[in-house]
């Protein structure tokens, strides 16, 4: 059953007629977000602003996964958290000013599912926020309004076994896509996608199983009035290559392709992107070879437009774990490369066409790149390891503007899992960190630019 709720719309007389004591509280939020935004223009570029940790139980297990930031520099998080000792997860959703505070935090969990997860989030042209995620066996989508109002839940499983949502999308007219994976009982791993109305009406269905074994979903993206979903195929006992399906708006399959550097390479299909044509990003095995980094560019009709490999300095292995695309098709993506003692995070560009324009290397802290993004002035923010590295490359020549670890007195590490930027004003860092007293926190971070 859907609940609709009456809006009041206020004109600019409306603070002078609110109770004395609102005016007040309105005020005083007004004034601290001048105190935030005034403190962080004084900081210099790659300062920490503020940040905010996070476990509801001592010894709770407390992660973001997924982050989405406003133009404004409202920052939603998505993840799952602990409610009370010895419990399983709940989903955690949270909306951060960009002063900090928590504006409005909510958890959701199905009675008697198990353990819930928020693992990625996608926000409409209304300001709505979409989370995708499972709940125990069943897949999981909860929509928000701006103000934390729960607009619907949708969630289920049959006729699978198992289901759940690793990626969303939502288009120009606010329908909303996702995919995962689906298991049918005693039977392979399946692609599975879905579409809904912004109502929350169920439009289709569809899923896709691999030839020889499971198949794992990866990322979703809308573009063209059509919708791409990327994972990896299994093509043999010991052969992997990554998938991207093409999809109507309707649910109707386009073309699928099957990506494998060469034969017998085992791949990992791990992120897509559409500008004027599809863009797969992964890593590819070949049969007693060192994994490689691959980008592979799709026209809109499925023609295979060229690829990019990479091997690093070392040629011990190589990484591509995110990848982001600009308005011009060029495609920056981080990972690591292996030195043969520790992982060394790199962040690369391409040009449109797939040539190496630049690349970086953050020698000074080991760990993997795991996610990355473009601001509104021209840089890209690259963000992982364990140490929670975040730096910053400039557009044209990957030359590093900052960089920056955190390690705070009394938590182990930092393990970014997402990164955004709100214009060139914030850039936001989400994932979780290690408390000294057991178990997981929860942990975002504003940086300046």
């Amino acid at each position: 059953m859907t609940h609709r709720r009456r809006r009041q719309h206020a004109g600019s007389g409306a603070l002078l007629r609110r109770p004395a004591a609102l005016r007040a509280s309105l005020l005083l939020a007004i004034v601290g977000a001048c105190l935030a935004i005034a403190s962080a223009a004084s900081a210099a570029p790659g300062d920490v602003v503020w940040r905010d940790f996070s476990q509801r139980v001592a010894g709770g297990h407390d992660a973001y996964r997924a982050l989405v930031v406003t133009p404004g520099g409202n920052a939603y998080v998505a993840g799952s958290t602990t409610p009370n000792p010895g419990a399983g997860l709940d989903v955690l959703v949270r909306k951060f000013s960009p002063g900090g505070k928590v504006l409005w935090q909510r958890t959701w969990a199905y009675p008697g599912r198990g353990d819930g997860l928020g693992s990625d989030m996608a926000r409409d042209r209304r300001g709505n926020v979409i989370v995708a995620g499972s709940s125990g066996s069943s897949w999981l989508l909860l929509k928000y309004g701006a103000d934390g109002y729960l607009e619907w839940v949708r969630h289920g499983r049959k006729p699978y076994a198992r289901c759940e949502l690793t990626a969303v999308t939502v288009d120009g007219a606010g329908s909303i896509y996702a995919t995962g994976v689906a298991t049918p009982a005693g039977l392979a791993r399946r692609f599975f996608t879905i579409k809904y109305s912004p109502t929350g009406a169920f439009l289709w269905r569809t899923t896709l199983g691999s030839i020889a074994g499971d198949a794992t979903g990866g990322d979703i993206v809308s573009g063209g009035g059509d919708v791409y979903v990327t994972g990896v195929f299994a093509t043999g006992p010991e052969t992997r290559k990554a998938a991207v399906i093409k999809y109507s708006s309707a649910g109707k399959r386009r073309w699928s392709k099957f990506y494998a550097a060469a034969p017998g390479d085992s791949a990992r299909g791990l992120a897509v992107a559409y500008r004027s044509g599809v863009l797969v990003m992964g890593v590819g095995t070949a049969p007693g070879e060192q994994p490689d980094g691959f980008v592979v560019r799709y026209s809109p009709a499925g023609a295979e437009e060229w690829v990019a490999t990479y091997a690093g300095a070392y040629d011990l292995g190589d990484r591509f774990n995110a990848m982001v695309v600009d308005a011009s098709g060029r495609t920056c993506v981080t990972g690591s490369r292996w030195t043969g003692g520790a992982d060394e995070m790199i962040t690369l560009r391409f040009t449109a066409l797939g040539v190496l324009e630049w690349e970086h290397a953050l020698t000074s802290a080991a760990g993997q790149g795991s996610a990355v993004c473009r601001a509104g002035g021209g840089a890209y923010y690259s963000a992982g390891g364990t140490l929670g590295a975040v730096t910053s490359q400039d557009t044209a020549s990957g030359l590093p503007g900052w960089q920056q670890t955190i390690a705070p007195a009394g938590y182990n590490g930092f393990h970014p899992a997402a990164v955004q930027a709100a214009g060139a004003s914030a850039v936001y860092v989400a994932g979780w960190t290690s408390p000294d007293a057991g178990g997981e926190a929860a942990m975002l971070v504003r940086y300046r630019p």
